[in-house]
């Protein structure tokens, strides 16, 4: 396209901010919004539930009682405008994941294993081709209740959750402990049930 013909079709249809609506000269989002997408620092995070802390290590409530069993990142705060676009593409999503994945220096999983849903599915397998991690679908869910298809995960369980209730995260580390990993941890989109 020229430049004269994209300088038109801009005075026309100028390019928004998907979120703010403001005019921007950056794909999809502002600035401003592109900034409210990026991970949060896991520096200044509870180490189990990656709430906010102010002095290094785990929160009160972790401390306390804990909501889930395994520790728990996330890619996106609640505020992160990319969650308010559920048709995102999954190779995007998988990259912030990737990002950071690279910045929680966790262990190595043995094998990733998605949340039975289609969209954990499908951002978990980009996720774990991408890192070379062996991917495993297999938690199977029915009407209230998770069962695991298959038992040999290894030692290290890492499960990917696009957006799942705390309910169904609980019953999917319940299902998943019939394997007898030594470790399982969880790298989820956002906060529970919050797309």
């Amino acid at each position: 396209m020229s430049i004269l013909c994209k300088t038109f079709v801009d005075l026309i249809f100028p390019p928004l901010c998907l979120h703010c609506k403001e005019k921007c000269s950056t794909k999809f989002f502002c600035p401003d919004c592109w900034e409210l997408c990026a991970p949060p620092d896991p520096l200044g995070r509870c180490r189990h539930c990656f709430e906010e802390v102010e002095k290094k290590g785990m929160c009160a409530q972790c401390r306390r009682e804990p909501e889930l069993p395994i520790a728990r990142a996330f890619v996106f705060e609640r505020q992160a405008p990319i969650l308010s676009y559920r048709e995102a593409a999954a190779e995007s999503m998988a990259g912030f994941a990737v990002n950071q994945w690279i910045q929680l220096e966790w262990e190595t999983p043995d094998t990733v294993v998605p949340m039975p849903d289609g969209r954990s599915r499908g951002i978990g397998k980009i996720f774990a081709q991408w890192l070379g991690f062996r991917f495993c679908n297999t938690v199977v869910s029915g009407d209230d209740f998770f069962e695991l298809r298959d038992e040999d995960l290894g030692d290290v369980i890492l499960i990917f959750d696009a957006g799942n209730s705390l309910s169904d995260l609980k019953k999917a580390i319940f299902a998943l402990s019939e394997a007898f990993p030594k470790r399982m941890v969880l790298l989820s989109l956002s906060h529970f049930s919050d797309f």
